[in-house]
């Protein structure tokens, strides 16, 4: 099925009537917004035109204005992520790729790649629980449904228990994994300016697609990216890179991230890393 064939089958789902005025309205707006992510990236290919085509000129379709916002809509995240035709990745397959997940882990390496010091992070999001762990082996075991966090460092006899601040909120008030990183990504645009491409490519024997999010900092020729590798079967990040382009030329990795879906995660400090003999000593309010 073509482009085209797709999107025609798409749009003959919603057979109400409507009103053409309604309907040039919504895709004038979706495709003013399409036009200045053109101009600033001629070389893509976009389906504006094609779009505008089957919505307004297929006599066959009695077209509602339901379908005319379905879209805009499909025009936004061909602008968000440079997929309309099923050729990439789209958001809504990362989704759903990622539902049902409980425990994410994070492997970051920053910028110390080789030494063999990582830094951790475990979240499940069904438990409310966060697990850090620093370069230095050092963990924080934070527990939002019950308020408590658990602080060890190597080579400690004792554990430290104390109130999780009341006003902090689990994962950045992400309800799971996909909402986290869609979250980030969205940011990023939002603050920074950013532009998302995407291109397919290979990881570690993996076909991935390779989302890649570049910003100026500061405005003084100093540049940031942030790189997402998501796999191609699975539809989930499998790993990310963040770096630093220099005002002067070159750059450097600033971290170096892998991710993993485990099925299960650290019930407690100890299975976290705490050894058994170490003592919890609480500052808890009695």
């Amino acid at each position: 099925m073509t482009s085209a064939e797709r999107t025609e089958d798409l749009i003959r789902k919603a057979r109400r009537t409507t009103r053409v005025d309604v309907d040039e309205r919504i895709m004038a707006r979706a495709e003013t917004a399409l036009a200045q992510r053109k101009q600033a990236h001629p070389a893509h290919q976009h389906t504006s035109g094609l779009i505008r085509r089957i919505i307004m000129n297929n006599n066959r379709i009695r077209l509602a204005t339901a379908a005319a916002v379905m879209a805009a809509a499909l025009l936004g995240v061909y602008a968000l992520t440079g997929s309309f035709d099923g050729a990439s990745i789209t958001v809504a397959q990362v989704r759903e790729g990622m539902e049902g997940i409980d425990w994410m882990k994070i492997i970051n390496e920053g910028d110390t790649v080789g030494d063999g010091r990582v830094e951790l992070d475990m979240f499940s999001f069904a438990s409310r629980v966060h697990i850090k762990t620093d370069m230095e082996g050092r963990t924080v075991y934070q527990d939002f449904q019950s308020g408590k966090q658990f602080h060890w460092t190597p080579g400690s006899d004792s554990i430290d228990e104390s109130p999780l601040d009341a006003n902090r909120e689990f994962a950045r008030g992400a309800a799971g994994p996909f909402a986290m990183m869609d979250q980030s990504l969205r940011l990023i645009q939002a603050e920074r300016d950013a532009e998302l491409t995407k291109e397919l490519g290979t990881r570690d024997g993996r076909q991935v697609e390779i989302w890649t999010a570049q910003w100026s900092n500061n405005g003084a020729g100093a540049s940031r990216t942030l790189t997402v590798y998501v796999d191609t079967v699975e539809k989930r990040p499998v790993a990310a890179t963040f770096e630093h382009g220099q005002a002067g030329g070159g750059s450097y990795r600033e971290s170096n991230i892998e991710f993993e879906y485990p099925e299960v995660g650290p019930a407690n400090i100890y299975q976290a890393g705490a050894p058994e003999s170490a003592s919890i000593v609480s500052t808890m309010k009695k």
